[in-house]
């Protein structure tokens, strides 16, 4: 029954001895009384497999129910440990089922690039391979210990990849909010494209340790610009949602200090120094 006076999350689940009746406003409020039903059937609902002796009954009931938080969110980082697409879609099911509402998806760092940008294939190619991970992490004592595994080899999405991945999560009522973090934590772009460093002559490698790099986007570049535009612009087309997270933090300025293009952008701009070029960037 489409209840106008509902909100959009909200619903009313009623079962009496004549049937069962469910009351929302909109596709969300309907998709969460679906599966508090599920809920209240037995364990087989969640099956692919008919078990014709469960006890498929509900009790008799009555349910109103809206979300205290508007925004539900769990998150998932790509770039560390990469998950494929049905693993994601796993993921998006067991969320659902708990009314989750909005999923965080983590897919550009330091440690790896996730996702396609036709321009730019070393992303891909390059950017999404590091020569080792993190296997042991022990802080009571100092200890880290790094395998000497190649990761992340053919690890990330194409865009119909996360475009199939966006349309199963709104059938879910998850919304997804991407991140590609800029203009610091980007060196496995700049290990696929070194010219958009402040230093085109380093070997930058993806790294395979955490921790904040000095080696960032050289935002005095006009192809810095262009390239963040690019893949923004992809971004944007595929994710639908009103955010994107672009982190932001930890970026530190050292490489910009003694750069003749950072110092040509602060002078053209107007800005005080450094410090600003971020905040520009970001605007």
């Amino acid at each position: 029954v489409l209840n106008s006076n509902l909100g959009a999350e909200e619903y009313a689940l009623n079962v009496n001895d004549k049937g069962l009746s469910v009351e929302a406003s909109a596709f969300g409020g309907f998709f969460n009384a679906l599966q508090t039903l599920r809920q209240l059937m037995p364990v087989a609902i969640y099956g692919s497999s008919l078990q014709a002796d469960a006890a498929w009954m509900v009790p008799l009931l009555s349910i109103t129910d809206t979300p205290a938080m508007s925004h539900r969110g769990f998150h998932l980082d790509v770039s560390r440990h990469f998950f494929d697409k049905d693993e994601v879609k796993k993921l998006l099911d067991v969320a659902s089922i708990y009314k989750l509402n909005r999923f965080h998806w983590h897919l550009t760092d330091d440690q790896g690039w996730r996702i396609e940008i036709p321009e730019y294939p070393r992303l891909t190619e390059v950017g999404a391979i590091r020569q080792s991970s993190m296997s042991t992490n022990d802080p009571s004592n100092g200890t880290q210990f790094y395998d000497d595994t190649e990761y992340g080899r053919g690890c990330y999405y194409t865009l119909d990849d996360m475009r199939e991945v966006v349309a199963y999560a709104r059938e879910r009522n998850i919304e997804i909010m991407p991140e590609v973090d800029l203009p610091g934590h980007m060196v496995a772009a700049l290990a696929s494209y070194p010219e958009l460093g402040c230093d085109p002559n380093k070997q930058y490698q993806v790294m395979t340790a955490g921790g904040i790099s000095s080696d960032v986007l050289n935002v005095g570049k006009d192809e810095v610009i262009d390239f963040l535009k690019c893949v923004l612009g992809h971004v944007a087309e595929v994710f639908p949602f009103e955010l994107i997270h672009i982190g932001g933090d930890e970026c530190p300025t050292t490489a910009w200090q003694n750069n003749a293009d950072c110092a040509r952008r602060i002078q053209e701009e107007g800005l005080g120094g450094v410090n600003d070029l971020q905040p520009w960037l970001v605007e």
